[in-house]
């Protein structure tokens, strides 16, 4: 009779599930189940949910924003919160956190913010410092050169690309070459513009070709003298150059607040470097040895 009780699969699966049960407990005993599926939203947490999601790690601005919003405001904000723990909670349980480039470059990203955000603590560099890093890096303000120019255009489609540049050289002969009107009489119309201002080599690109922008610079202002020919994407052009201006590098006081912009930039970068050096110091690091490539540094 014991025999045939011990033999019955329900008395194994109660049995089996008795085992299963008694694991659980003991690995995860009830206050813990408990506490993993139970949220404590705090003013402490909201406080911090705030920070993280503005970017603002200031606890007085972080509390006076708090202060001034409505009911509905951090009704609003209780949700977000929850929101975001539960989905946190969740992606831990399924192990999203293990191994993550995404998450290991965000959390990266939030450290860096931190560091440079407790590095804060002279306000904006003064203009001793301001002018130094301005003279360290000159070549970041130089301004392009560019050029002032009227150009009348012979196309090839017209005809072809020797008989555009038998056109554009006889129209630069005529002695009525200085006649706008009689000018335009013979030109061609041109896709863009006939006249162009203050104009960056890269810009004068875009509409001519990259060989042009180079040739066109190599040219001088002559007065009313229109010069020429010039071969372009679509044709020749004969050219008024009106004014040229070379690669210059503004006075400091021009472009002051974007270097002060910059050398407060580069004062967090140098000390957020300082930050990591010293909490580097806090590890024990190992390299593990690896093949020589025996280039050398580009």
């Amino acid at each position: 009779m014991l025999r045939k009780i011990l033999s019955e699969p329900l008395l194994h699966f109660f049995f089996f599930g008795v085992c299963i049960f008694l694991v659980f407990e003991w690995q995860y005993p009830k206050s813990q189940t408990e506490s993993r599926h139970e949220l404590h939203i705090t003013q402490e947490a909201l406080l911090t949910f705030m920070q993280t999601r503005d970017q603002l790690f200031d606890d007085q601005l972080s509390k006076q924003k708090f202060s001034a919003m409505s009911d509905d405001q951090r009704v609003l904000l209780v949700d977000q919160a929850r929101e975001q723990e539960v989905l946190y909670r969740e992606a831990k349980k399924l192990g999203l956190d293990n191994n993550d480039t995404f998450i290991r470059r965000r959390l990266v990203q939030t450290m860096e913010y931190l560091l440079q955000t407790l590095a804060i603590v002279d306000g904006p560099p003064n203009r001793s410092a301001v002018a130094k890093y301005y003279q360290e890096n000159l070549g970041n303000y130089q301004k392009p050169a560019t050029i002032t120019f009227k150009h009348k255009f012979y196309s090839a489609d017209r005809e072809d690309w020797k008989g555009a540049e038998i056109r554009a050289e006889k129209a630069l002969l005529n002695p009525a070459i200085q006649d706008s009107v009689n000018l335009s009489n013979q030109a061609d119309h041109f896709p863009y513009y006939s006249h162009y201002i203050n104009k960056t080599a890269s810009e004068i690109s875009r509409h001519f070709g990259a060989q042009f922008a180079r040739e066109i610079f190599s040219l001088s202002a002559k007065g009313d003298r229109w010069q020429g020919t010039l071969r372009s994407g679509y044709g020749f052009h004969t050219l008024l150059i009106q004014e040229k201006t070379p690669v210059y590098v503004p006075a400091l006081d021009l472009v002051y607040f974007q270097v002060q912009t910059d050398t407060q930039r580069n004062q967090l970068q140098v000390a957020l470097r300082s930050e990591t050096e010293t909490l580097s110091e806090q590890y024990t690091i190992t390299v593990e040895p690896f093949p020589t490539t025996n280039k050398a540094s580009q």
